[in-house]
């Protein structure tokens, strides 16, 4: 008995079939994938909520620093974390009770674990110069990647004086879509070129936001900046998750305009975005970026 084979005819017809299939469900699987990465980003964040918030109980209800100190002044880099992990920094480096300090090591005690310093979208990155090649080639122990910032403005300020808890942010992706290894950044940050560091509001506040490209300050307070971005904004579709100061946490479409159009100020921290998702110019009160501002009203 003779079988019949498939025609090479047939054999294209099924393939283009499969191709047609596969082109239609791998998008649906991405963002499956993408929507479980949120949610393990939102909880990531809720958890960092938490912990402020109990680090907040131990020490009368002022919240973290964004800077530490080294004697009169700030240090405004990138922390180690661990503070320690890096060899080629001495337990004696006048830098290292400043690593201490930050935030980003301060909330140990209160976390489980330092993994949810990561978002799961992030792309880790790795740092260059001042011997940090070695210190990965041989930590003292093991360096965290880290993606969310820490809203800076907030550097030992009281929570009874946050007005709209429900409005400021506390934790965001500032960083983008990145993860820099053994490494946490405070964004926005204050500068301060004095002791004590805090926030006080602009003497000469614009009543409607600016663009940073416009930003003026004045003589009588300090600044606040966001750091550069490491990556696309657009890390959860066209969009990021923020954590406020009243715990809740939410994603937000972000860059929903691309130059040379600028974005809606009341839901966008940034004014202005490049094609990618890269942002340009952040929306202020002349002084500070605006979404992040204690007294934010």
């Amino acid at each position: 008995m003779r079988i019949r084979g498939f025609t090479l005819i047939e054999l294209l017809v099924v393939i283009a079939i499969i191709a047609v299939l596969a082109a239609l469900l791998f998008p649906v699987f991405a963002e499956a994938r993408e929507q479980g990465r949120r949610a393990v980003c939102i909880s990531n964040q809720r958890q960092l909520g938490a912990a402020v918030h109990l680090y907040l109980n131990d020490y009368d209800e002022t919240f973290p620093a964004g800077l530490g100190r080294i004697g009169d002044l700030y240090y405004n880099s990138f922390y180690p974390v661990p503070y320690n992990w890096r060899r080629t920094v001495p337990d004696t480096d006048p830098r290292m009770n400043a690593f201490r300090m930050h935030w980003s090591n301060a909330l140990v005690p209160y976390i489980k674990s330092l993994d949810i310093y990561r978002c799961p979208s992030a792309m880790e990155q790795v740092a260059h110069g001042d011997g940090v090649e070695q210190d990965y080639a041989n930590p003292r122990v093991a360096p965290v990647a880290v993606s969310y910032t820490y809203n800076g403005l907030l550097h030992h300020y009281p929570l009874a004086q946050v007005v709209r808890p429900t409005q400021v942010i506390l934790w965001w992706e500032g960083r983008g879509k990145a993860a820099r290894l053994g490494f946490a950044v405070t964004s926005p940050y204050l500068f301060c070129p004095a002791v004590p560091c805090m926030y006080k509001p602009c003497r000469h506040r614009s009543r409607e936001p600016v663009t940073s490209e416009n930003f003026y300050g004045d003589e009588y307070t300090h600044f606040g900046y966001l750091h550069p971005v490491e990556g696309t904004m657009w890390i959860h579709a066209r969009g990021a998750v923020f954590t406020y100061v009243d715990g809740s946490t939410r994603w937000h479409p972000l860059g929903r305009n691309e130059h040379p159009v600028r974005t809606d100020w009341r839901r966008d921290v940034y004014a202005l975005y490049s094609r990618n998702g890269n942002p340009m110019y952040f929306w202020a009160d002349g002084c500070y970026p605006w979404h992040f501002r204690p007294d934010n009203e």
